[in-house]
């Protein structure tokens, strides 16, 4: 239970953070892993039921593409780096978190 609320202050920093990336730069970055991840990695293959050729991808979603190559290079820190640094800053957690329970919470698993 308490690895949870660091899961959830670790899903909320990242909401925080890509609020710095402008709609333009993650739309220019979905389509560079369109275009230089996706198609690469596409293909067809036949279905097996109907014969017909369906698309087949087998790299990285862009999901993972992002977590590797960022926004131009930005990215937000692991979850590790984020254990040590912004989880530790009782100030921004709360802002965060926004919320006296979940807040409280925190309080505990840090002080454990």
């Amino acid at each position: 239970m308490a690895q949870d609320i660091a899961k959830l202050c670790y899903e909320l920093y990242k909401i925080d953070w890509m609020r710095r990336i402008s709609a333009d730069r993650q739309i220019d970055a979905y389509k560079d892993w369109y275009e230089e991840e996706y198609e690469p990695h596409v293909s067809t293959i036949p279905n097996a039921y109907t014969g017909e050729a369906e698309p087949y991808y087998d790299g990285l979603t862009f999901e993972n593409w992002i977590e590797e190559f960022g926004y131009d290079g930005d990215i937000y820190v692991s979850y590790e780096e984020f254990l040590d640094t912004e989880y530790q800053n009782e100030e921004y957690i709360r802002g965060l978190l926004d919320n006296a329970a979940l807040y409280l919470r925190y309080l505990r698993e840090v002080a454990a």
